[in-house]
């Protein structure tokens, strides 16, 4: 035991330094563990207990006098004139109650209405023009036709006699309740058909309701004009509906039957639940109908209704065993009052009814479908009054006893599960109020560690006076800014119930009026907080503690909220004398005794606890109350909506939020020693109870296990607490920044002087996020700068210094000092670049934060074009990153840095640290890359993930300076980011330059990283073409020719003849530098042979090129025809065309590749190429070039291998034999002769070939000697065409040949051709012997 207490308390200091440190970065990681403390917090405040949970034999607790949570506080008198008028003997009818929205209460005499000003004491209206007795009054809100902005009515009375229902409007002289009233006369009135209406009801809309004496409900409506079938005022009666039971009755049943079954009971009480639109009437006989008024609230239904709800209650199990249940009959069972049950209170409960003997009967509505098929009412549960109200202190049961409970209960009031009722039978001077309430005033108590829920009971006697009425002040400070958003989470979602404990510190007590026949009394219940302050002060700790030892962090809340205490707001105008508003000041002595409490009170564990994952009642106090005090803010945006630019909150509204928590926040710095001994203590007793089991023998976990469990919960508890500190700081920070921002900052400030951005977290981000997440700190930081743009003082500079050191230091100080040069950096070329240089240093200076936005920095400097101060800042603040000048922020957001849950136990350990020195050193990187992409203009990629900024905004900027001035910045900026030392940044700069196609700034760079760069990603082409840029030819020769005979599939066919080409040209160059005698750029001698050596290289590789064109365009045209359905031989041709694509081949391998491919024009090219011509392959490769294409092209042959023959070895006559090749032609020719005749076809070959007419003459000429008769007869026709096409001077030109040709084609032509021939002939003789003559 001595070494684990050893242990803590040598951390003791540690922890205190620890809980004491203050560190200026963003904890983001930390703050985010102690949202989600102050969240559990705040959501289990959101938790309600189900009344319906509540045991029926759960005990009461009858207090004493002095512990009485129901206290008389205050009372006043009715004015003598209202009781002088009430003692005359001549008043037949007088009915009052209280108006508490209004503060006023009533009292009517016959015809007479007198409205009382109970908090002007003698103040009071008299209305007396009416002639007929005041049956009910009612104050409702007015209908929608009688509001206007003109009219001060807020409210109206509704007045019903027996005769007429009539609206009197109410005016207040100074739009307050507290002020002067008018009542004025309108002219809306109905008659009430003789009926009279017991009960007024009015709805938030505008609606009226009453509760007629014959049973039915009644709605009052008032339109803006009448009509020929409709008054401005009438009544309709909803009870008589044929859904109704009555009105179905009434409908079919004559006159005579339809009064024989009795007259209805009458309607005594109207109630409606806003929340779930329902409308419950309660009539004398104990019957409840509910009425649906439809989703919005507008309409009318009857839905059902509950008449036999004594027999329900008697017949209910809870009830069996009750003593004297003789009592319990028709007779004496009566319902006196209806009670909404809210939805917040609960979910499944819906209705409370009050008996005669203080019973609550709770009911439950089950709906059917949209209550398309109506619903049912039933009893769920019944809480039975105590069987005695003796004032002796102790518990009582919840049986009722016939002569010690209440029996004669006229008056009740239920709100909030509070019960105060008013009991006349026994003693007709004595008033019982009862107060009970599940929530607030219940008590858990673990004597055989079961729970129980109390009750307590209390009497209060009322001297004598009868007690006419019983309400409730309305709790007006609730409709104030602050209170307001307690009852409702962001967006003003509702919430669904709150613990009366979430709101003591800022709410007062609930004060209840009860009228007398002499005065209006006031009391006030007692909240916990205050019962505490009483054992405070009277020194009671024992009972304190016996009384909340169950609940170790709620007192030690309360004791906390006393020595912190919630300074009241101070009110409205309007509100100045609401009672509500004067909230007892805590006195400095219970201050101190609160505090002292806090800390010495003794609420030690109970044994058998299991302790894993729990913290002590102090660290849970303190996350407690600090919620709480988060509660107006923590789930709301600042602005009003995502449209406006309207701040929630005014600068009163945060201080009121604010100075509880920085007194919280001032009493952890001062009391922070001591409660770090507290909490030590709290586990040295767990210790102590482990301890205590291991002697008693029982199970236990290992020695190990144990000390290590308690070592782990003491180290997360301190870390815990060092979260809920800094997340405060943060937050009066930030409370700080916005109450100047409130007070300041208008919205065209805003839109004037806030980004885009800013602006839309401005709108849509919640409080909790503006102190815990990244996104609020930028938020923060922009609404500091609007600030210094809108008020650049000093005095507010060192005030923003001094309260707000974590958002606003000296980092942020030169920041907006640089930000002011830029906005001075006007005027002529050499001030403005002097106000530039200064901005740039104050930049520089600012740039050792580790929050500082060099990304909005960068975009600073850029739109006032200093583009070489954004290179110079940005690679500045990655030195000094990088170097690790800058600190790391102790927590970041993000999933690449993750919180280290094991503590050391001194500090907080972060892994990745080289992980967030790099993404900053990125981001400063791209903001490099953003504007040199923006500003030549270069449409956005994204590389590697990373986003480089732009803003379109920033295009319609005007120019402020001409083009070669940009000019000239940018290329500055260039060569300052391309002459930086930064290796990281240069290889991203390459790699972004590269993929941008901005290769010539490259070219320009001398540098052996790049060409390290560039080999390291294998961008070879590139790195070529520095080599010859930079007249590195010796390295570029030898790097083009590893490339070009590369066996890697890396470069392509069309890559190693680009690669051939440079080379060239290359060698070239050294070739001639050698020849002038400059040998520096080659340390080996290149000579002649090495260029022939390439060309040769570069013909074959020409060579390659077209065959495999070839071989891809006969693919293509295979697949075109329907040809290529052989698969393996089309996988043939892939691999072929892979393999001449992916290297160069010798030309034995060429040869081989195209005539197993068929490509015989590509064999003869090799053959013209290796000058290997032998006249049987060049003939065989001819033939099988022309049956391919007859065979392709069938009957449509000629044209086709008219336009496909190729003409490239027109010129070589070994290669190209004209005589062979007119030969197949004419064969051709002459079988297909039959089905198409076509004499000139081998004139248009001719003549696309452009073959001379010597060729031609001299190719025929050998054809005829070569061909047997049988093969020749086509070949006169062909000579005639040939001899026609020529020319007159053609002819004479080639006369001699042609004389020849004629003459063998003579020999063997048919009769008919020979005569035509011998014609040719004779003109050829003829010209030749006219041109002898000429001559």
């Amino acid at each position: 035991m001595q070494m684990e207490r050893g242990r803590l308390r040598g951390r003791d200091t540690k922890y205190v330094r620890q809980v004491n440190e203050y560190e200026s970065e963003n904890h983001y990681g930390i703050l985010d563990k102690a949202r989600e403390g102050v969240e559990g917090n705040l959501g289990s405040d959101e938790t309600m207990d189900e009344l319906h949970m509540m045991d029926r034999d759960m005990p009461y607790s009858v207090r004493d006098e002095k512990e009485k949570c129901l206290e008389r506080i205050r009372s006043i008198p009715i004015p003598v004139s209202i009781l002088n008028a009430a003692r005359q003997n001549h008043i037949m009818n007088s009915f009052n109650g209280i108006f508490p929205e209004i503060q006023r209460a009533y009292m009517t005499m016959d015809n007479r209405l007198f409205l009382w000003n109970y908090y002007e004491g003698n103040k009071f209206q008299v209305y007396e023009e009416i002639d007929q007795t005041i049956i009910s009054v009612g104050l409702v809100r007015p209908p929608d036709v009688m509001c206007s902005s003109e009219t001060k009515t807020k409210f109206m009375l509704v007045l019903t006699t027996p005769v007429d229902v009539i609206l009197i409007g109410i005016e207040f002289e100074e739009d307050s309740v507290y002020s002067e009233i008018t009542l004025r006369p309108t002219q809306f009135s109905t008659t009430t058909d003789n009926v009279h209406m017991l009960k007024v009801l009015g709805t938030p809309n505008g609606r009226i309701f009453m509760g007629g004496k014959d049973g039915n409900v009644y709605e009052l409506v008032a339109e803006a004009r009448s009509s020929c079938f409709r008054r401005k005022c009438r009544k309709l009666n909803h009870s008589q509906s044929v859904f109704h039971t009555r009105g179905f009755l009434r409908l079919v049943l004559p006159n005579f039957l339809y009064t024989m079954i009795g007259q209805p009971s009458p309607i005594i009480d109207l109630v409606v639940d806003h929340g779930r639109q329902l409308l419950f009437a309660l009539s004398y006989d104990s019957s409840i109908m509910v009425y649906s008024l439809g989703m919005n609230g507008n309409s009318f239904r009857y839905i059902c209704s509950n008449r036999n709800v004594a027999r329900e209650v008697l017949n209910r199990n809870d009830l069996r065993d009750t003593t004297n249940k003789t009592d319990w009959n028709a007779q004496n069972f009566r319902i006196i009052s209806l009670h909404v049950i809210p939805l917040r209170e609960s979910s499944s409960l819906n209705l409370v009814a009050i008996t005669n003997h203080g019973h609550r009967v709770y009911f439950t509505f089950y709906r059917y479908i949209n209550y398309i098929f109506g619903g049912r009412l039933y009893v769920k549960y019944v809480r039975m009054c105590p069987e005695s109200l003796e004032s002796t202190k102790g518990e009582v049961n919840a049986r009722y006893q016939n002569g010690s409970s209440p029996e004669a209960i006229t008056k009740a009031h239920y709100a909030e599960n509070t019960l105060i009722m008013a009991d006349t039978f026994h003693h007709s001077t004595m008033g019982h109020q009862t107060t009970s309430n599940g929530h607030t005033l219940i008590s858990v108590h673990s004597e055989n560690r079961e729970r129980t829920m109390v009750e307590s009971v209390e009497s209060t006697s009322m001297l004598g006076s009868h007690i006419l009425c019983i309400s409730e002040a309305p709790m007006l400070a609730r409709v104030t800014t602050e209170a307001s958003f307690l009852y409702a989470k962001g967006r003003n979602e509702p919430l669904r119930g709150l613990n009366l404990l979430a709101v003591q510190h800022v709410l007062p007590p609930r004060q209840v009026l009860v009228l007398t026949e002499r005065e209006l009394v006031f009391f006030q219940k007692k909240r916990p907080i205050d019962e505490m302050e009483e054992f405070l002060k009277n020194s009671r700790l024992k009972i304190l503690q016996e009384r909340f030892k169950e609940n170790r962090k709620e007192v030690r809340t309360m004791l906390l909220t006393l020595a912190c205490p919630v300074r009241p707001k101070e009110p409205r105008d309007d509100l100045r004398r609401d009672p509500y508003k004067k909230v007892r000041i805590v006195s400095e002595e219970v201050k101190r005794k609160a505090e002292k409490a806090f800390l010495d009170l003794n609420l030690s564990l109970q044994s058998g606890t299991n302790f894993a994952g729990e913290f002590s009642s102090v660290h849970d106090a303190l996350y407690l109350y600090a919620s709480r005090l988060f509660r107006p803010v923590w789930f709301w945006t600042l602005c009003v909506s995502n449209t406006q630019f309207t701040f929630r909150y005014d600068e009163s509204d945060l201080k009121a939020i604010s100075t509880p928590l920085k007194n919280l926040l001032s009493f952890f710095q001062k009391n922070k020693s001591e409660i770090v001994r507290v909490v030590k203590e709290s586990y040295m007793k767990r210790i102590e109870q482990e301890r205590r089991r291991r002697r008693n023998g029982g199970n236990y976990r290992s020695r190990s296990n144990f000390k290590g469990e308690i070592e782990t919960q003491w180290k997360a508890e301190m870390k815990s607490l060092r979260a809920l500190m800094l997340l405060m700081r943060k937050s009066m920070e930030a409370f700080a920044i916005l109450k100047l921002a409130v007070r300041e900052v208008s919205a065209d400030s805003l839109l004037k002087y806030m980004r885009g951005d800013s602006l839309t977290l401005l709108r849509t981000l919640e409080f909790h996020k503006l102190v815990t997440k990244p996104e609020g700190r930028k938020l923060l930081k922009a609404l500091i700068e609007a600030l210094m743009n809108i008020k650049p003082e000093t005095n507010l500079l060192g005030k923003l210094r001094e309260e707000c050191p974590s958002f606003f230091g000296d980092s942020d100080f030169k920041y907006l000092q640089a930000v002011q040069y830029l906005e001075m950096a006007s005027g002529d070329r050499e001030q403005r670049y002097r106000y530039l240089e200064k901005a740039l240093r104050q930049y520089k200076l600012a740039s050792r934060a580790s929050d500082f936005d060099i990304k909005e920095a960068c975009k600073k400097l850029d739109r006032v074009h200093h583009y070489p101060g954004v290179v110079q800042l940005a690679l500045h603040r990655a030195s000094i990153v990088r170097q690790g000048e800058v600190p790391m922020p102790a927590a970041v957001d993000s999933d690449d840095f993750r919180y280290n849950k094991e503590i050391d136990g001194v500090g907080l350990d972060f892994k990745h640290t080289a992980g967030w020195r790099q993404k900053e050193c990125n981001t400063c990187y791209d903001s490099i890359l953003g504007m040199l992409r923006r500003r030549l203009r270069i449409q956005h990629h994204e590389h590697e993930g990373t986003q480089i900024w732009s803003d379109k905004k920033e295009e319609k900027q005007e120019r402020i300076l001409d083009v070669q001035e940009e000019e000239e910045l940018i290329t500055k900026a260039m060569d300052t980011a391309l002459s930086s030392r930064d290796e990281a940044f240069l290889r991203k700069l390459y790699s972004w330059l590269i993929q941008n196609k901005l290769d010539n700034y490259l070219y320009k760079t001398r540098s052996p990283l790049l060409i390290e760069y560039l080999k390291s990603i294998g961008n070879n082409s590139l790195l070529g073409d520095y080599y010859m840029k930079n007249e590195m030819l010796y390295e570029a020769v030898e790097l083009f020719d590893n490339m070009i005979y590369n066996k890697s599939t890396q470069y392509t066919l069309d890559d190693r003849i680009h690669f051939l080409i440079r080379s060239q040209l290359c060698v070239k160059k050294l070739i001639k530098q050698q020849r002038f005698g400059d040998t520096r750029s080659a340390p080996v001698q290149i000579d002649s042979d090495y260029e022939h050596k390439l060309a040769k290289q570069f013909e074959l590789a020409k060579l390659q090129k077209k065959i495999l064109n070839k071989m891809e365009e006969r693919l293509r045209e295979e697949q075109r025809r329907g040809d290529a359905k052989d698969q393996e031989r089309i996988r043939q041709k892939g691999i072929a065309m892979k393999d001449l694509n992916s290297g160069l081949f010798r030309i034995e391998q060429l040869y081989d590749t195209a005539r197993k491919m068929g490509l015989w024009e590509s064999c003869l090219s090799i053959l013209k190429f290796t000058g290997v011509k032998k006249e049987s392959i060049v003939r065989r490769f001819w033939k099988n070039m022309i049956c391919e294409r007859i065979n392709i092209a069938r009957d449509d042959w000629r044209p086709y291998v008219l336009e496909t023959l190729p003409d490239q070895f027109v010129s070589d006559a070994e290669i190209f034999p004209l005589p062979y090749i007119c030969g197949l032609l004419e064969d051709y020719n002459r079988r297909y002769k039959s089905e198409q005749k076509d004499s000139k076809y081998i004139i248009k070959l001719f003549n696309r070939l452009k073959i001379s007419i010597a060729q031609r003459i001299d190719a025929y000429t050998k054809l005829l000697i070569s061909t047997t008769t049988d093969h020749a007869r086509n070949l006169p026709t062909t000579i005639i065409e040939l001899v026609n096409s020529m020319s007159r001077n053609e002819r004479r030109d080639h006369s001699d040949s042609l004389l020849i040709l004629l003459s063998n084609a003579m020999a063997k032509a048919d009769r008919e051709n020979r005569q035509v021939l011998e014609r040719l002939k004779v003109d050829l003789q003829r010209d030749q012997q006219a041109l002898d003559i000429y001559y």
